[in-house]
């Protein structure tokens, strides 16, 4: 899934402060920071009414398209428009649901945006850094966010763990075997039992 971590570690509030004062490319991600802030707030609800208040926030910040295509790569443009609907439609829902199953209520994870954004790999784009964590660790996990401009502002077009783990890089070894077993509708029904996985259902 996009922007979860694989480690929980501690965040100085004074840089959480500085999210808040965040504009530009970084600014969706302090929003997006803010939405899974209330999504693990104690008494946050059922997964699915969970699910259903990030879901805004989701298609606000990420261009899902563009990541989709990254991950599937040049087979993606033989899909038919009815074929890339309906995966783009399932790797919507499988994102949300994976964000919801990651911060639970009452996790308590901190999140931290560093305003000072640089240029991207590629030389297209901007880099926004953040850091996310618990308790356990003063220094935080680091995700990077790469970050395009388009008529609707800035959004996400990969995650970058501990600053160089593509997230697409490893969700396309992820979705080869159901894309080569089943084809495109095999990897659209397997994204849509993992999100029903991650929402308990």
């Amino acid at each position: 899934m996009l922007g979860v971590p694989l480690a929980l570690t501690a965040i100085p509030p004074a840089h959480a402060q500085s999210a808040a004062a965040a504009s530009g490319p970084a600014a969706p991600i302090g929003d997006l920071y803010a939405a899974l802030k209330t999504i693990q707030a104690p008494g946050g609800g059922s997964a699915e009414s969970r699910a259903s208040a990030l879901a805004p926030t989701i298609d606000k910040v990420f261009d899902l398209e563009a990541i989709l295509h990254k991950v599937v790569g040049l087979k993606y443009d033989g899909f038919t428009t009815e074929q890339k609907q309906a995966l783009l439609a399932a790797f919507r829902n499988y994102t949300i649901a994976a964000y919801v199953d990651s911060f639970k209520p009452g996790a308590n994870v901190q999140f931290a945006v560093d305003p000072a954004v640089r240029a991207a790999p590629g030389g297209t784009g901007q880099l926004v850094t953040t850091h996310i964590g618990g308790t356990d660790n003063p220094t935080g996990t680091e995700i990077d966010y790469p970050m395009e401009q388009a008529s609707g502002g800035w959004r996400v077009t990969d995650v970058l763990l501990q600053g160089h783990i593509s997230q697409a890089a490893a969700q396309r070894a992820e979705f080869r075997s159901s894309l080569s077993a089943g084809g495109v509708e095999g990897l659209t029904a397997a994204l849509q039992a993992k999100a029903k996985k991650f929402l308990g259902e």
